[in-house]
């Protein structure tokens, strides 16, 4: 892994990125990646998915079993580029609970390995204790070290592996451990 010491700032999305949350969609689509901590991301147009963040941060036009959520874009602030996204959920409904957790992020494709996720994960964990969380809830996939380690990094306790089914969602079965961060 590349280390970089490059300044990461959490901003509500907004039409200033625009063609760089557009770019960072395509990317992860064609990338085959998971569009963790981009809300709907992959099924909205750019500006439908805008008024979703706004509406879903005041848990307004949720679809049903959904949960409030503030939806963050990170930007990397030496040349204002968009290196990654992350989305906090207010609360834990039982799906979320059990295998989604309070938080959902990704790096973009090209920006990966340069130890943002942990950073990316530690500026979240502030937003969420802005938002008045005590304790978080983080999941990984067992075969995602990287997630795992960023996790761990700050600060995550393994409670437990669970195994979800892919009943939920257009999402494939997995096993997924679930950590916990006290937020102070």
């Amino acid at each position: 892994m590349k280390f970089t010491n490059d300044k990461l700032k959490l901003i509500l999305p907004n039409k200033k990125y625009k063609d760089q949350i557009l770019r960072y969609k395509n990317d992860m689509l064609s990338a085959g990646s998971s569009m963790d901590g981009c809300g709907n991301l992959r099924r909205d147009d750019i500006d439908t998915w805008l008024k979703k963040c706004r509406d879903w941060k005041k848990g307004k036009n949720l679809p049903t079993s959904y949960v409030p959520s503030t939806q963050y874009i990170c930007i990397r602030v030496s040349d204002d580029r968009l290196v990654g996204m992350l989305d906090i959920r207010h609360e834990l409904s039982e799906f979320l609970f059990n295998y989604g957790g309070n938080m959902g992020d990704s790096i973009a494709v090209d920006e990966r390995g340069k130890g943002y996720g942990k950073e990316l994960l530690r500026l979240g964990l502030k937003k969420a204790k802005i938002l008045g969380l005590k304790k978080v809830l983080l999941t990984c996939k067992t075969e995602n070290s990287r997630s795992r380690s960023c996790i761990l990094a700050n600060g995550g306790i393994y409670e437990d592996t669970r195994h979800f089914d892919g009943s939920v969602g257009n999402q494939q079965p997995a096993d997924l451990e679930r950590y916990w961060i006290t937020l102070e």
